[in-house]
């Protein structure tokens, strides 16, 4: 069994970085592919649809969901696969399913921001075992930026 100071310490903070960078990347590569993803018909044309215009609507929309959905799950995902594989490669391979796994939830919309964030959280890992808090809370500032900036530029 993992103690769970050791786990807290390992997997929350960097979890909440990699939601941090994976809210505003998967915002703006949706709104890049498909600025209407929601739909939304005459009324929405009216406002506009350009990535531009989308990105701090879908950020304020997609951020909360990755930042606590996709914190809980992948890091759910990790206990499980820690506890269950003995090698690397096996613990890898397991947790992407898992993610993929906890990301099919609207399919191709969530299995897309799953990717992302399982890729980022494994960039992460390599880069640095351990993040501290302190970190973790300026991330935030990050998806706060994206957010900023897109909404002056519309």
């Amino acid at each position: 069994m993992i103690p769970l100071e050791n786990v807290y310490k390992r997997f929350l903070s960097r979890k909440v970085i990699t939601a941090s960078i994976t809210g505003p990347l998967f915002t703006i590569i949706l709104c890049i592919i498909e600025p209407n993803v929601l739909g939304g018909g005459a009324e929405y044309n009216k406002v506009g649809n350009t990535a531009i215009e989308t990105i701090p609507f879908y950020l304020m929309l997609f951020f909360p969901v990755i930042l606590i959905y996709g914190t809980l799950t992948s890091f759910i995902s990790d206990i499980i696969s820690e506890g269950f594989t003995k090698t690397n490669k096996s613990f890898q391979i397991v947790s992407a399913i898992l993610h993929l796994i906890f990301g099919a939830v609207y399919w191709t919309l969530s299995l897309t921001a799953a990717s992302i964030f399982f890729i980022i959280d494994r960039l992460l890992l390599q880069r640095k075992n351990v993040y501290r808090w302190k970190e973790a809370i300026y991330s935030l500032i990050l998806p706060l930026l994206v957010f900023i900036i897109f909404y002056v530029l519309r």
